[in-house]
């Protein structure tokens, strides 16, 4: 009942729900103080300039003392996506601080990779990409960089989760064919080898699988725009 009523919370609710939290307010108590109109999807004009920032700490690391589950990190992250899309935009009236934007840039792709529940995980790589098409390659030139070391450690550890997640960014991006051409190579070639020695787990071939559809999905991508690169031809 309780997460219930949290999803028909608008943006300007949840504001309040999340300042009572950053300052010692209880989760439930918050929530079920909150008035919940169920229909009404407009949100008022956020005040709080810190809003973006204070709804990624609590995907990224709420409270031990504050209850709130993977449930409310879920629609929190779902929230945080959708409100990067209207106010990540410089145009927007109440667009996002850049204090607060380069925090969130140097938080997001640690957390992607490091979010242990795949739909919250999910939310996380969907906000990134949304930032990434707005600020790189111009306002973010360490992101591609950032990703291709996110790539290599999660592929060294069979994190297969995180390994979708930056290939699903990057395929978001453009102008990435000069610096990730090697890495997605390299990625589909590695994740081939795990494929033939994987045998008959479903489980793991699937997340594998998954892996080499993003892959050539970007091989598409990076080609309809540049044309076929060398490191392709071999």
């Amino acid at each position: 009942m309780l997460l219930n009523r949290f999803r028909f919370l608008n943006g300007f609710q949840i504001s309040r729900i999340l300042t009572s939290i950053q300052t010692g307010g209880s989760v439930r108590v918050s929530i079920q103080n909150t008035a919940v109109t169920p229909r009404n999807t407009s949100s008022p004009p956020l005040t709080n300039p810190n809003y973006a920032l204070t709804v990624f700490r609590l995907i990224a690391e709420p409270e031990p003392s504050v209850p709130v589950n993977d449930h409310i990190r879920l629609i929190a992250a779902i929230n945080f996506k959708n409100h990067l899309k209207t106010h990540w935009l410089t145009s927007s009236p109440t667009t996002i601080p850049d204090h607060e934007r380069q925090q969130i840039k140097q938080l997001i792709v640690p957390l992607m990779l490091t979010c242990a529940q795949p739909k919250i995980q999910a939310q996380v790589s969907e906000a990134l990409a949304v930032i990434g098409n707005h600020d790189f390659p111009k306002l973010w030139p360490a992101l591609l960089q950032e990703l291709k070391t996110g790539l290599e450690t999660a592929l060294y550890g069979n994190d297969f989760a995180s390994v979708n997640g930056i290939l699903a960014t990057v395929n978001s991006l453009e102008y990435c064919l000069d610096y990730f051409a090697a890495p997605l190579l390299s990625t589909f070639e590695t994740v081939s080898a795990k494929a033939n020695a994987a045998g008959s787990d479903a489980a793991v071939l699937g997340q594998l699988i998954e892996v080499q559809r993003l892959c050539c999905r970007i091989f598409y991508s990076l080609n309809k725009l540049s044309g076929l690169a060398g490191v392709f031809r071999g």
